[in-house]
């Protein structure tokens, strides 16, 4: 305990020693504001001007005769269509009957309608891809790119519609006349309806139009091109032309 009243001493005889020296002070920081600047704002009406100052500029412009390129359209001959000259690219064999209908597909592969009982899909080397079973007859076939689908017609007065996802019927439309030939778009589709002569159908609300009234005989084909809807009439061995005015251009 004495001990312990001694430490205690001399550390106050220390810190006192401190105190009577000087040596420890306490320190403030005060700020004492410049009294002129307090004017300053008041005095001084502005720090300085902008000048716009315009001084003349001598721009010298040389100019160089222009040469125009002479621009030469080829000269295209027109053939008339015994001049054209069609050669064989590749032949396939399908193994299958009354083949009426085929359209080539965005890949490359080929849909063919077998008029009895399907549709024989090959891959764009000509082997065999898959066949699609139909209880209908099918004539010809289009297909849509937008909803990628087949269309088929049928002389049993319906259009019957095959999912190409996965290769199955998707719906069958029922139509007033029997379907032949088909040709269209995404938005429309042309067909050949015999005694209703050419009629269009909408592919979004089924509804149908009739284009041309005139009676067409069986087995017809159509197709388009630009504005015009061209008909073939097997009876005659004749290709009627049609725009979409419905107006007969003419027979070849």
């Amino acid at each position: 305990m004495k001990q312990l009243e001694k430490d205690v001493f001399l550390k106050d005889e220390f810190l006192q020693s401190l105190i009577d020296t000087n040596i420890i002070k306490q320190f403030s920081l005060i700020y004492q504001p410049n009294y002129t600047f307090k004017t300053f704002a008041s005095d001084v009406k502005a720090v300085g001007q902008v000048l716009i100052v315009t001084k003349q500029h001598v721009v010298a412009l040389t100019r160089n005769k222009g040469r125009q390129a002479q621009k030469t359209v080829p000269n295209v001959e027109s053939k008339f269509i015994e001049e054209i000259n069609l050669q064989l690219h590749k032949q396939l064999n399908l193994t299958l009957k009354c083949i009426f209908g085929c359209s080539v597909l965005p890949d490359g592969k080929i849909a063919f309608t077998n008029y009895h009982d399907c549709v024989r899909i090959l891959n764009k080397d000509g082997s065999f891809d898959s066949d699609v079973k139909i209880s209908d007859y099918a004539y010809d076939i289009e297909y849509i790119n937008k909803d990628d689908t087949l269309i088929l017609t049928s002389d049993r007065s319906n259009i019957t519609v095959i999912d190409m996802k996965d290769k199955l019927v998707k719906k069958r439309i029922a139509l007033d006349s029997v379907a032949y030939g088909i040709a269209g778009t995404d938005c429309w589709l042309i067909y050949s309806g015999r005694e209703k002569g050419i009629q269009m159908i909408s592919v979004h609300n089924e509804s149908v139009q009739n284009i041309v009234q005139d009676e067409m005989p069986d087995y017809c084909y159509v197709a388009t091109f630009d504005n015009n809807i061209y008909h073939t009439d097997n009876s005659k061995n004749t290709v009627t032309c049609y725009d979409k005015k419905v107006t007969n251009n003419g027979h070849s």
